[in-house]
């Protein structure tokens, strides 16, 4: 939902030569799922620890 922290995932995975599809732009995948074809196993996914909103 973030875009900075969508932006830093994007530069995150580009530094590290890692395939990625985080989709054309951030958004709240409960309500717009922007992988609709992809099937997983699990999710992995780091909370917001020390957010102050």
């Amino acid at each position: 939902m973030d875009p900075t922290t969508w932006k830093l995932a994007k530069m995150n995975m580009a530094i590290r030569v890692i395939e990625k599809n985080l989709g054309s732009e951030n958004a709240d995948t409960f309500y717009e799922d922007s992988h609709k074809n992809l099937k997983v196993d699990f999710i992995l996914a780091n909370q917001p620890f020390n957010q102050s909103d």
